[in-house]
């Protein structure tokens, strides 16, 4: 069996990358092969990993890809990337004069050139989504199709917006928790990292602060949270007592970042990733509870080795696919009380029920009110 992890070249303690007791022999790919000054992104993280997987394949091995962020399993799993554009016969269209005008516009922003170019997707993103309308734009500019086209190819191909999985059998575990539990464990897991040096890793990096600021370490956990303190180390006059403030506030920080970075997992986990096991004949997914780690053996080893044994010799259990859940295309909703772009029917639903929208509708509708009365009010000029 072999592993798959990514991990920042540098960065063991920030990026917990997996040591050598843990890795207990079996052999892991892709450990710290990305320099923090890099900008990463799902594209190179498919570009990197796909040779390695098929590589395993050949050799007669399973590969086993372990966690990290859903997005990219889910992009390494089914055919729905900017890397799988090339393969498509429409792909490679040149550009015409007006679109070349639009892209290199200084006076548009990267959003206003997206709903020119492509209004149907710029419509589905939020306009200070940076990362979705620059990919959009990449595709647009590299393979001269609009994201929206490429969307509805897959649909049509494969009766799904993601395409098509890359491979004939998927088995996927999801080891969860109850979130209080997990919060607790994800704390933990910070004071540990504090523990093993985290400070010391972050005053490696401080002299390369400027050039890093735009690269990988913008994205990772661990780093950004602690911009406050690593600025007072670099200052030629240090207070101990408000680098010792400010390094508190960056674990305080890093712990809330991480127990909210967890809890948008489980939302994608139970929204994208589990859902497709209903769709999907081919894909299994499995959810384990691992809440009470001394029922670790019953509740997770002993039916993910059982699991394992069934999907291989092709009697693992599986949902019928007719009741997969329609998924409606998400529009950009903006409310022009607070003033706010939602991207979704449901969570423009959730904004216009609560509490602030509400306050603040009750506000608007009670101005003229106001204004009346006030001018009611108003002794007549003598």
């Amino acid at each position: 069996k072999q592993w798959y992890q990514r991990r920042v070249r540098g960065l063991d303690i920030i990026s917990n990358t997996v040591t050598k007791e843990e890795a207990d022999g079996i052999r892991h790919h892709c450990i710290s092969y990305v320099s923090p000054e890099e900008r990463y992104n799902v594209i190179r993280y498919i570009e990197y990993t796909l040779p390695i997987i098929e590589d395993i394949f050949e050799r007669g091995k399973t590969p086993i890809i372990v966690g990290g962020t859903a997005y990219y399993i889910e992009a390494l799993l089914w055919e729905f990337t900017l890397y799988d554009c090339s393969k498509l016969s429409y792909a490679g269209q040149e550009l015409s004069d007006s679109s070349l005008q639009i892209l290199q516009s200084e006076l548009l922003n990267d959003y206003e050139k997206l709903q020119q170019l492509d209004p149907v997707h710029a419509q589905s993103l939020h306009p200070n989504d940076s990362r979705k309308i620059s990919r959009s734009l990449e595709i647009f500019k590299k393979y001269g199709i609009c994201h929206s086209t490429l969307l509805n190819q897959q649909h049509l191909e494969s009766n799904d917006i993601r395409g098509k999985l890359r491979w004939d059998g998927v088995l996927l575990f999801s080891i969860e928790s109850e979130q209080q539990v997990l919060d607790k464990r994800l704390d933990l897991r910070v004071d540990k990292m504090v523990e093993l040096g985290l400070c010391s890793e972050l005053d490696m990096f401080s002299d390369k602060i400027q050039g890093l600021e735009s690269g990988l370490l913008k994205q990772v956990i661990g780093f950004k949270e602690f911009h406050s303190y690593i600025r007072l180390k670099q200052s030629k006059t240090i207070d101990p007592v408000a680098l010792e403030n400010a390094l508190c506030d960056g674990i305080e920080k890093m712990k809330i970042a991480t127990r909210r970075y967890s809890r948008k997992q489980v939302r994608w986990i139970k929204n994208r990733l589990e859902q497709d096991h209903v769709m999907c004949r081919n894909y299994n997914f499995i959810r384990l509870d691992s809440t009470f780690p001394e029922q670790w053996e019953h509740v997770i080893s002993i039916p993910v080795h059982r699991a394992v044994d069934q999907f291989f010799s092709g009697t693992l259990p599986k949902s019928d696919a007719i009741s997969a859940p329609t998924r409606s295309p998400k529009t950009a909703n903006h409310c022009q009380i607070c003033d706010v772009t939602c991207i979704g029917d449901d969570s423009f639903s959730v904004h216009t029920k609560s509490r602030k929208h509400r306050r603040k509708k009750a506000y608007n509708q009670s101005k003229p009110i106001i204004a009346l009365k006030i001018a009611k009010n108003k002794e007549p000029p003598s």
